[in-house]
């Protein structure tokens, strides 16, 4: 028997249309219900490789072509878009790959009210939802999936405390969602990886980290949390 509640994963990808064939294929040989487990990938209209994602194609999948916004930006503006469509809404990386079959029905199953859900990345494990699953309520009282002024980093460190701090996060070690990157030694460095992982965005989004945490932008957060 199914479970009721749909998932769209979101996706913000930019110049790994590669990648984005790769989790297609990975979706259609591990998704348990393809009719309610959707794939959503933001991708830039300045994107040269653009053309090459749009020719990609599954009943399961949609490419939302816009403005460049970073991922944060293009993760809140999917999530704006398609959180009063979903039950649920994931966050993966262009570099992530599900490897464990049937885990759209995992997340299904464990996923609490104003939930944070995550599997086994196989890089940070329980230390950090590099990919993430958030009951679409969570989006829609806090009006973002990430909070505003991120770029790329800290977010997971946001998500996960989201979870803690209500009680609601849940981690399922033997569900596999994997994090392929240069630092485990399973993806090759590339353009992306280089300007993501810059001195200026790591000092950009810890600063706005420090804030999110000491201006009370996260209590606020949370109590509006625990009152859904």
């Amino acid at each position: 028997m199914k479970l009721a509640k749909n998932i769209a994963v979101l996706v913000p990808s930019r110049g790994r249309p590669q990648n984005i064939k790769r989790l297609v294929d990975s979706f259609q040989d591990t998704v348990s219900d393809l009719e309610n487990t959707h794939l959503i990938v933001g991708v830039d209209d300045d994107d040269v490789t653009k053309d090459e994602y749009l020719l990609l194609t599954a009943p399961f999948l949609r490419i939302v072509v816009s403005p460049r916004l970073r991922l944060a930006g293009t993760l809140n503006a999917l999530a704006e878009q398609h959180m009063d469509a979903y039950d649920i809404l994931g966050f993966m990386g262009d570099e992530h790959l599900p490897r464990t079959t049937d885990w759209d029905d995992r997340i299904r199953e464990a996923m609490p009210p104003r939930g944070v859900v995550y599997g086994n990345d196989l890089i940070q494990g329980p230390n950090l939802p590099t990919e993430v699953f958030l009951d679409s309520e969570v989006v829609k009282r806090l009006g973002y999936f990430a909070p505003r002024g991120f770029i790329h980093l800290f977010l997971d460190n946001t998500w996960k405390t989201w979870g803690e701090r209500t009680g609601t996060l849940r981690y399922l070690a033997d569900v596999i969602i994997e994090h392929l990157h240069p630092v485990a030694g399973t993806a090759s460095s590339d353009a992306g990886y280089v300007e993501v992982n810059s001195s200026d965005i790591w000092n950009a989004d810890e600063a706005r980290y420090n804030e999110y945490v000491a201006s009370g932008e996260l209590n606020a957060d949370i109590e509006k949390l625990r009152s859904l």
